[in-house]
């Protein structure tokens, strides 16, 4: 029997022997075939790029010590104290107020994100500090994965996936709020939302009635779990309400018993999410009910429990009596006869519901349009809090920049094409609208719109919302660039699908697009880098300001009391570890804070404040008190308040700031011109360098054709805490302060001060108190020395009567 010849061999000898010009040649794949083959790496690849670009672009803020805002302080503090309790949260904060401490009333959640991990790595030193700084760039990986698969119920694409991961990435509204060193509920949230929807979509398509049940019960124990992590939790199930009341709707109009029946399972299994709310507020971890929690949830929920097991019924009776051939009941016939009868049904219930709501719970309704039903995060200090401030077209534009334009069109590209993109094909016509849009409404779509006009509430009532916003803003805005491409792509391959080949044409389009999308994600690429480079801590946290509570907490008593503006009470607490009169979050007391702000411009010196508020030992000055004046005077409703005009003598405590002066040399020194043509005011300081008691500042009419004399002149360097007070003796001067600080760079910030200014203890704590005890009251008995002091912050030790210096 002959051998099998060896073939490898038989190739190898053929492939020596043979001429080179008669091998067999292998064709190279084309590039589009390479990308073809390997996509699961090259997506994979991306994917690993993104979340790497995700963490980067929230680095930003590591170079500064502490944390983002004063929340973050307080925060630190009440862990700290965990630790010190056996990893418990205890029921006040020992820095929080003096003598009574305030109570801790934060969800636990928000603690235990940061509490476990540290029980955890703790043994490899890592320490509280430190995850409390990074934790949010974990959750904004897991808000970025999440996505990622959201993304795929819109369109089964990996490709839509990438461009969602990668639109929350870039979205400065997101990057901002879940960077390095912010720590706040709102980060911790999304990723609990995010994933309650996916398995309120898989409810949705869902084939048997067990998994149906299933997944509408996990959606609810997510949501649930979420309301332990923060009190603005209720937004999630607010969104979940709108949701299935809106598929109940389509429904109902489309005469869908199907999606009904998975309706009405999800508007009844709510009621876990309710349950599981109560049972950790009797645990403890929700300490204080939010919106939602007590009767406002059942205003809600009954009325979409009983509205989809009617809307169930009446489409299951008409099946059922029409396949039995028995006459349909006249009413029920005359509100579901066609989509158009049962459209007028809902609106009219609608309606009848709305009134219904409206009249006896019209309370909770307004609590709602106010903007603090969904998120409790309305206090008496909205005016002074910036991120309460409703937003501006231009803080609109910087938090999302193209993605608020792009959205808006992927919600349009979505109800026109979604049909099309699950096939490889154009499947569709172009021309019935109506039918496309409706076909289109998806489970999908409705919760995600539901998710967008929410969150797109919450953000139109205040800044602080737009990490909650970013998230349906991103999804849409990355469906606006899939869809288009796709769209633009399978409509001319459709047209010259006959050819087998792409035409010029169609190439042509494809570049413009690629190149197009291309410059888009470059130019919001810049916006986001641009706002990590310029994010920075906000309430004037600084490193001057910590080092000076470094100083404090080395240098004082532990059981000493601090007196700080309230957002400076939570540094206080957390990184001096001293108590605070009050602070940004469980001392947010409006009566301390009024209390403080008439202290401050009090020109009377008495010691009643320091008495009510249990005299302090300490009390904290900082620089950027001058720009926060008119704040200031607000939280302590005072009627003679800052205004943006100079009032004159009118305004006891007015100050009016100059943004820029006119420096120029004469024989003995220098003329600053400071002028604020809107309100008529021109003023000018002659300094005197040779002899700076003969100094003066007038303020005159345009042209210098007539000035008056100002009273007072006020010097202050801050860079060694000397003063110097000059007083005009001519007659007919006007009653006010013409305050300079300077520095070894020269002059920093001029104010007009009113008639009382001078005298006021704001004044006297920011400039005129030093490291030499200075009287504070009348008589003397109650002294203010300065034991520390640098550029930005001033310690002041509050001397008592019969006390040691």
């Amino acid at each position: 029997m002959d051998e099998k010849p060896n073939i490898l061999e038989n190739i190898n000898s053929t492939n020596t022997t043979q001429d080179s010009q008669s091998a067999v040649k292998i064709p190279k794949p084309s590039f589009k075939e390479g990308v073809l083959r390997n996509q699961n790496l090259i997506i994979a690849i991306l994917f690993l790029l993104i979340l790497i670009l995700t963490i980067y672009l929230r680095t930003g803020m590591m170079k500064y010590e502490g944390f983002f805002s004063p929340d973050g302080f307080y925060k630190y503090a009440v862990l700290q104290q965990a630790i010190l309790h056996n990893y418990t949260i205890p029921e006040t904060l020992i820095y929080s107020g003096f003598p009574t401490h305030n109570y801790i009333s934060n969800r636990l959640g928000g603690y235990y994100v940061s509490l476990y991990p540290y029980i955890i790595l703790k043994g490899l030193g890592v320490s509280l500090y430190t995850i409390m700084r990074d934790i949010p760039l974990v959750f904004a990986l897991l808000d970025a994965i999440a996505i990622y698969f959201l993304m795929q119920y819109l369109s089964k694409s990996k490709v839509l996936g990438l461009l969602g991961m990668l639109m929350v990435a870039v979205s400065p509204a997101n990057l901002s709020v879940t960077s390095a060193l912010v720590y706040r509920g709102d980060i911790f949230i999304s990723v609990f939302a995010i994933v309650a929807f996916i398995l309120l979509i898989k409810a949705y398509r869902s084939r048997t009635a067990k998994s149906e049940f299933e997944y509408a019960v996990l959606t609810s124990i997510v949501l649930g779990f979420g309301t332990m992590i923060w009190g603005g939790a209720p937004f999630t199930v607010a969104i979940y309400f709108l949701a299935i009341a809106i598929m109940v709707a389509v429904g109902y109009i489309r005469g869908d018993k199907k999606s009904l029946k998975i309706s009405s399972i999800l508007a009844a299994t709510i009621i876990i999410e309710y349950l599981m709310e109560h049972i950790f507020e009797a645990l403890g971890i929700i300490r204080v009910p939010e919106f939602l929690s007590g009767a406002s949830f059942f205003v809600f929920y009954l009325p979409l429990v009983i509205g989809s097991i009617i809307a169930l019924y009446i489409i299951g009776y008409r099946e059922k009596a029409a396949a039995a051939g028995e006459k349909i009941n006249p009413l029920i016939s005359k509100i579901s006869m066609s989509p158009i009868s049962r459209a007028g049904f809902v609106v009219a219930i609608a309606i009848i519901v709305a009134i219904i709501i409206l009249v006896p719970f019209s309370s909770v309704i307004k609590v709602i349009a106010s903007g603090g039903g969904l998120v409790s995060a309305q206090t008496a200090l909205e005016k002074t809090i910036q991120e309460l401030a409703p937003p501006t077209t231009t803080f609109i534009w910087d938090s999302y920049n193209l993605e608020i334009i792009l959205f808006v069109i992927g919600v349009a590209a979505y109800l026109l094409f979604a049909s099309d993109l699950g096939s490889r094909t154009q499947t569709s016509s172009y021309k019935n609208i109506y039918k496309r849009i409706t076909g289109n409404f998806t489970p999908e779509f409705v919760i995600m719109v539901s998710y967008l006009l929410v969150t797109g509430y919450l953000q139109s009532q205040a800044t602080r919302y737009g990490s909650l916003f970013s998230v349906p803003v991103a999804v849409f805005s990355a469906y606006a660039l899939y869809s288009i491409g796709i769209v633009i792509s399978r409509k001319f391959n459709s047209i010259n699908a006959s050819k087998y080949r792409i035409t010029k044409e169609f190439g042509s389009w494809n570049y413009i697009y690629y190149g197009l999308a291309t410059g888009l994600i470059i130019i919001m690429l810049m916006y986001a880098f641009t706002t990590t480079a310029t994010n920075a801590p906000s309430d004037n946290i600084n490193s001057q300001f910590l080092s000076a509570l470094s100083w404090m907490k080395n240098n004082t008593p532990s059981n000493s009391t601090v007196l700080a503006v309230w957002p400076d009470g939570s540094e206080v607490e957390g990184w001096a570890n001293r108590q605070s009169v009050m602070d940004s979050v469980g001392g947010q007391n409006p009566k301390s804070i009024k209390g403080f702000s008439l202290f401050l411009f009090n020109d009377s010196p008495d010691i009643q404040y320091l008495n009510s508020v249990h005299n302090p030992d300490y009390i904290v000055a900082r620089n950027y008190w001058w720009s926060e004046i008119g704040g200031i005077e607000v939280e302590g409703l005072l009627s003679n308040s800052s205004s943006p005009g100079y009032a004159g003598n009118e305004k006891n405590f007015s100050v009016v700031m100059f943004p820029s002066s006119t420096e120029s040399k004469y024989s003995n020194g220098y003329v600053f011109l400071m002028n604020i043509t809107s309100i008529n005011l021109y003023t000018a300081l002659i300094y005197n360098t040779s002899d700076i008691n003969k100094s003066y500042a007038i303020e005159y009419t345009p042209g210098g054709r007539s000035y008056k004399y100002i009273k007072h002149i006020l010097i202050y360097d801050i860079s060694n805490f000397d003063h110097i007070l000059i007083n005009s003796s001519e007659p007919g001067a006007l009653n006010s302060t013409l305050y300079v600080e300077t520095s070894a760079e020269g002059t920093q910030f001029i104010y007009l001060l009113g008639p009382k200014f001078l005298n006021s203890n704001f004044v006297k704590i920011e400039s005129l108190c030093n490291s030499t005890a200075c009287n504070y009251d009348a008589n003397g008995s109650v002294k203010l020395k300065m034991v520390y002091g640098n550029d930005d912050t001033k310690i002041f030790k509050v001397i008592y009567p019969n006390a040691s210096t």
